[in-house]
């Protein structure tokens, strides 16, 4: 498993001691000073100090499908990480073009460290969720209560303690809704099979109820969205011909 990993291993090229070296990805530390290229992994997260056309492929944090620019300079301290064009962040890969840049955050302090610490993380009850724990502490309470209610009478009447007692547990394996998992899943892989139908693919069946269930629904426009805006625009007129079809129109 090791010589395995060490086939895969990304290296990096490092500023160190005045000449560049080839070190592994992980041994890079805060402060190192790494040069980039086309095919480059960036290994941390960089400040840029110098580039010549380089273009970075960003849609793993930011959502855009195309490659940004990065230039040396300065941007606003709030800037979010799709505008911050003189940094490089861990896990993208350069597009074209070369760079040389101060690593200023690895591993969990990256923001891709951050962005996967954060999938570790419980995923937020959906309504379809909550719906379905109500209802089955609802029929939980039905019926201890109907348990509890039969016991009673069986007792009042004079009958054995015993048999009452379980009379009372079969009455409440009867109620048990054994088969409410099996009816929800087919009733989601129906909803499933009827939106494939419509071009839509489900990879979670839940998602259909919480669907249902939206009154508002935001997206962003992004190209791994919608298709990007100049293949919806058409390419502008020249400004001869514009000028020869407005005096050619009636006033």
């Amino acid at each position: 498993m090791v010589k395995l990993l060490a086939m895969v291993q990304i290296n990096s090229a490092v500023l160190r001691d005045g000449k560049v070296c080839d070190i592994p990805a992980q041994d890079i530390v805060i402060g190192d000073v790494v040069d980039l290229k086309a095919g480059d992994i960036v290994p941390a997260d960089c400040l840029l100090l110098a580039s010549a056309n380089l273009f970075v492929d960003e849609a793993a944090l930011t959502g855009e499908s195309y490659p940004a620019e990065k230039i040396p300079g300065l941007v606003a301290a709030d800037a979010p990480l799709s505008s911050r064009s003189n940094a490089l962040w861990m896990g993208s890969h350069v597009q074209s073009g070369s760079g040389r840049a101060l690593v200023v955050a690895t591993g969990e302090n990256s923001e891709f460290g951050k962005l996967s610490g954060r999938l570790k993380l419980k995923a937020p009850e959906t309504e379809f969720e909550r719906g379905v724990r109500r209802f089955g502490y609802l029929l939980m309470e039905v019926t201890l209560i109907l348990v509890m209610v039969i016991f009673a009478v069986n007792v009042y009447l004079h009958k054995p303690v015993m048999d009452s007692f379980l009379f009372a547990l079969a009455l409440a394996v009867g109620l048990t809704p054994q088969l409410l998992p099996a009816i929800v899943s087919v009733n989601l892989a129906h909803g499933a099979k009827r939106m494939a139908e419509r071009q839509v693919i489900v990879k979670q069946l839940a998602s259909i109820e919480n669907l249902g269930s939206m009154n508002v629904l935001c997206s962003d426009k992004t190209g791994t969205l919608t298709q990007a805006a100049y293949r919806c625009t058409p390419p502008p007129m020249p400004a001869a011909r514009l000028a020869t079809e407005s005096r050619a129109m009636p006033s």
